[in-house]
């Protein structure tokens, strides 16, 4: 395990002295520790109601895609979508764009040519 050295005021506490990440500490990129995500909750929820109400999961989670329906016929389309999203993904959104790109460059080709030559032989020399 890594050692971690005394912080200075200011310094981040979630990265080891060579400035990475070190696992378990906060924060760091991510969800927090400890945090569940939605479908995690979810389920859990699906599964307290099917005990309360003595009926199997599934069943319940029928009652929830067709009352997510009945809110979407009814205008209400946020509910049936955030449940969905959230459980199933997003759809996938393309997009097309048209356009140009103009560059300039002041390399001649011989320039250029050098640049590639240098570059190709120092990934030879590693």
């Amino acid at each position: 395990m890594t050692q971690l050295k005394p912080f200075k005021k200011g310094e981040k506490k979630d990265r080891d002295e060579k400035g990475r990440f070190v696992k378990g500490k906060e924060p760091g990129p991510g969800r927090p520790i400890g945090i569940k995500n939605f479908v995690t909750i979810f389920e859990a929820a699906v599964k307290k109601i099917a005990r309360e109400k003595n009926i199997k999961e599934c069943d319940v989670e029928i009652d929830l895609v067709v009352r997510a329906i009945a809110e979407a016929r009814g205008g209400n389309y946020n509910y049936y979508k955030d449940i969905f999203d959230r459980i199933y993904g997003k759809a996938k959104e393309s997009i097309e764009l048209e356009g140009q790109i103009k560059a300039k460059f002041e390399l001649t080709d011989e320039q250029f040519n050098q640049i590639i030559r240098r570059r190709a032989k120092n990934i030879g020399n590693n």
